[in-house]
């Protein structure tokens, strides 16, 4: 049959459509184009004001915007840029540092506090995590959680359990290990098809609910997004711990499941069984799978001969569907199955999250930098002073009780200014040499 393009309109076509890419090094497993490739997607969501931007440093602490800070905090550990600090900062303040509820939709959040913190190291920083902490030891330490009833969808493994390995990590209660553990291993008695060694969405797309071609339904997004959990658990999880050997080999398990139905390019499907019903290949999935598989490598879980060339593979995939703008394609629309409504240009903050975490590991990768702890627990400093956070800073500053001045440090912990020595009694202000920034967070600490 004759060719019916046009071949001049043909050049057009590719020429424009190619412009709408984001042009990288030609090895973007350089460790200056991982980065590079990191600041531009981070910067796509930091500058458009699109999926409600504003509410997730105003207060806004639901599952998309807890898995896209997530990612910001990969890419500060990586470039030490104080205007991810200052995005991480701006939206724990704006939330209070507290989930919204105790849904897993909004403890998710939780993981940017307590990373907050980590960075941090800072004991009189606590109030990061503490009301976090607080959430814990009533919904989890003081009752007897069930994971199939609390966690019953399995994108709920990325957004609770992370939260909770953290936060055992910073107190040492082992005791938040066990909670987590055993309402994991509970969801997974409900969800996990330990024969394909991979989960349900929930326990409605069991059999007898099958894909077209006969084959279980397992949804590529959602398995990520438990792969994506379970390697931040481990992460968190002293080599030690009783639980964390069968935590282990369910997730080789899982990703020997997953590397066996990529595609071609590099991505996955959204149904992984069934290619051929829902063929469109899926970027969020594959930013999660690629983190998991890079952060096993990394930590010696995952064997580097077999799953480098699968990471590798998915990373340039990703690469090749981010636009010009940083955005990330091909993200699947918020869902609960199987689909190819994610539209030609579709992008989604979890899935730039997911990429953030996986840029992260594949730079540990690619200089060496493996096995290198992100955090030390702090000394516990002893002040007699008492602190208070402020957003914005004015002339003049209220005193406690028998303060006789006050020192002004960023969110950062780094000092700004010191008031004058105030003499005399009954003082209850002190001047403020610095005017501040609207809208920025302020540590005041105020001594006798």
């Amino acid at each position: 049959m004759k060719n019916p393009w046009n071949p001049v309109f043909t050049c057009i076509l590719i020429v424009c459509f190619a412009g709408i890419f984001l042009p990288v090094s030609a090895d973007e497993f350089s460790p200056d184009s991982i980065t590079k490739i990191m600041r531009k997607v981070a910067q796509y969501r930091l500058s458009h004001s699109v999926n409600n931007l504003g509410d997730y440093f105003g207060g806004g602490t639901n599952w998309d915007a807890g898995a896209y800070m997530t990612g910001i905090c990969a890419l500060y550990r990586r470039t030490n840029d104080h205007q991810y600090l200052d995005s991480i900062v701006k939206f724990g303040t704006g939330a209070n540092w507290s989930p919204a509820s105790s849904n897993p939709d909004n403890e998710c959040c939780a993981q940017t506090f307590c990373e907050s913190y980590m960075f941090a190291a800072d004991t009189s920083k606590k109030y990061m995590y503490q009301p976090w902490q607080s959430r814990v030891t009533a919904d989890y330490l003081n009752q007897s959680p069930s994971g199939r009833s609390n966690w019953f969808w399995c994108d709920a493994l990325y957004m609770a359990p992370p939260g909770l390995a953290m936060l055992a990590s910073i107190t040492g209660q082992t005791r938040i290990l066990d909670s987590l553990y055993k309402c994991w291993w509970d969801d997974a008695g409900m969800l996990y098809n330990d024969t394909v060694h991979l989960y349900w969405r929930d326990a409605g797309y069991k059999p007898p609910k099958l894909a077209a071609n006969g084959k279980p339904i397992f949804w590529g997004p959602g398995e990520a997004w438990v792969l994506g959990g379970q390697a931040r658990v481990l992460k968190y999880t002293p080599a030690g711990y009783h639980g964390r050997d069968s935590m282990i080999t369910q997730f080789r398990d899982q990703l020997a499941a997953v590397v066996a139905v990529q595609q071609g390019d590099g991505l996955w499907t959204t149904s992984l069984l069934d290619s051929v019903q829902w063929p469109k290949h899926e970027t969020s999935s594959t930013a999660f799978f690629c983190f998991a598989m890079a952060w096993g490598i990394n930590n010696r879980i995952l064997d580097s001969a077999t799953f480098t060339p699968p990471m590798r593979k998915a990373w340039s995939g990703l690469v090749r569907n981010i636009a010009a703008d940083g955005k990330l394609m091909y993200c699947q629309v918020v869902g609960t199955e199987p689909s190819d409504a994610m539209f030609d240009y579709y992008s989604s903050s979890e899935g730039e999250g997911a990429l953030l975490l996986a840029g992260e590991e594949l730079y540990k990768r690619v200089t060496g930098a493996v096995g290198v702890h992100d955090w030390k627990k702090p000394v516990e400093r002893k002040s007699s002073g008492a602190y208070r956070l402020v957003s914005g800073l004015k002339g003049r500053i209220a005193l406690p009780a028998g303060a006789t001045e006050c020192e002004v440090y960023t969110a950062q912990g780094k000092k700004i200014c010191q008031s004058r020595t105030l003499s005399g009694q009954g003082n209850t202000s002190a001047a403020v040499s610095y005017a501040g920034t609207r809208n920025s967070v302020y540590l005041i600490k105020f001594s006798r």
